[in-house]
């Protein structure tokens, strides 16, 4: 609002139009002095020095909001913090426990998708570390399904030596017929 408008609020809403010196209600007159008596706006206080480092608070480099929070606590009872600040980092603790958990890391992240893609295609977990890592991830019955396909994988004799998925033909099943495309919509 310019301030050679009048601004007092109106019953239908917004502030009044009128110039101040010609505005024709009498309440906006009062409402103007009253206004301008009125304290102004307290401004926020400057901010303090900036601390100086200290030592590192218990808690941040375990990542336990818990343990920080406690901390936080006591050195504003102490006078050791500034409240302000205080808040700025519980919003950012709110923030972190909002988001949970962190994920595993990329490197972990890598080792369970090529574990994933190994059961995806009918191969067991190879060694000691694979199985921990389906024990955690999946079902008993599904670590028992693992084991029985580790007791039926087939090894090549010609001399390679490598685990193969078992292959239906190879555990008795007779003549498999495998339907060809046809060029015409008969069927010949």
């Amino acid at each position: 609002m310019p301030p050679d408008r009048c601004g007092a609020p109106m019953k239908k809403g917004g502030p009044c139009p009128w110039p101040v010196d010609r505005c024709p209600v009498e309440a906006h007159a009062r409402w103007r002095r009253g206004h301008r008596e009125a304290d102004p706006p307290a401004r926020p206080a400057p901010l303090g020095p900036a601390p100086t480092p200290g030592p590192e608070p218990p808690g941040l480099q375990e990542r336990d909001l818990r343990t920080l929070a406690w901390w936080l606590i006591a050195g504003i009872l102490r006078g050791d913090a500034d409240a302000r600040q205080a808040s700025v980092v519980v919003s950012l603790m709110r923030t972190l426990a909002a988001l949970g958990p962190a994920g595993p890391g990329e490197e972990e992240a890598l080792r369970e998708v090529e574990l994933r893609g190994r059961l995806m295609h009918g191969l067991p977990p190879r060694n000691e570390e694979e199985w921990a890592r389906a024990g955690a991830a999946f079902t008993p019955d599904a670590l028992a399904e693992f084991r029985r396909w580790a007791e039926e994988l087939l090894l090549e004799s010609d001399g390679r030596d490598r685990l193969e998925p078992l292959y239906l033909r190879e555990r008795g099943a007779g003549h498999v017929h495998v339907p060809l495309l046809v060029d015409r919509e008969d069927g010949v």
